[in-house]
């Protein structure tokens, strides 16, 4: 039987669009996926754990990670650098797991250009008031800082027909069936296959039947 290809997602949306519990019920559920932690240089918030929520890097020692081309994708969001590092992704891929990203627009956009198959999914509330009030409920961002997310959610969304699928997230269960269905119908598709492996597993699968 021809194992099913393993993807390199990468799921994207606007602060407080619930991008990282949707991403925890789907790899929870899904033995086979795994999350890249992404390093930040963004101050700890204090129910967030080094290693786990985000890897925490001082400005230098990230600019220094930079230079080195530790990073499959970095960008700076909100004054703050964001990056994925290369040496994880390739250590989950190899190991035969789909990936997950959890980045921005532009670190997501990044990424398609290195490797044209990443799978693009961006993840929204159905609207921009539900999205400041989930933001407001928080309790962790100022006014100000809400606003400016509110912003940079309106700028994101003329992103969206370079993104693959668009996954509503109101109702979180809902939002994780719907991640759970795209991934299955990805696995499926003939060019996620590289062909020549799949014509010779087909071949010999025929052969006999002559």
């Amino acid at each position: 039987m021809m194992p099913l290809p393993n993807l390199l997602l990468v799921v994207s949306g606007p602060s407080g669009a619930g991008k990282s519990t949707l991403c925890d019920r789907f790899t929870d559920a899904s033995p086979e996926t795994e999350m890249v932690v992404t390093t930040t240089t963004r101050r700890r918030r204090s129910n967030e754990t080094d290693g786990i929520d985000y890897h925490f890097l001082g400005r230098e020692e990230f600019e220094q990670r930079i230079a080195r081309e530790e990073f499959l994708e970095y960008a700076e969001v909100h004054g703050n650098f964001y990056g994925s590092p290369i040496a994880d992704v390739k250590r989950l891929m190899a190991a035969g797991k789909d990936v997950i990203l959890e980045i921005d627009v532009q670190g997501g956009l990044n990424v398609r250009k290195k490797f044209p198959e990443v799978l693009l999914i961006y993840v929204t509330p159905s609207d921009l008031t539900a999205l400041r009030r989930r933001l407001s409920g928080r309790g962790t961002e100022s006014e100000a800082d809400i606003r400016r997310r509110i912003s940079n959610a309106r700028n994101e969304l003329a992103t969206l027909p370079e993104y693959d699928y668009l996954v509503i997230n109101d109702q979180l269960d809902q939002a994780v069936d719907r991640l759970r269905a795209i991934v299955r119908s990805e696995k499926q598709r003939i060019e996620r296959y590289e062909r020549q492996s799949l014509l010779d597993s087909l071949i010999k699968g025929a052969e006999g039947l002559q």
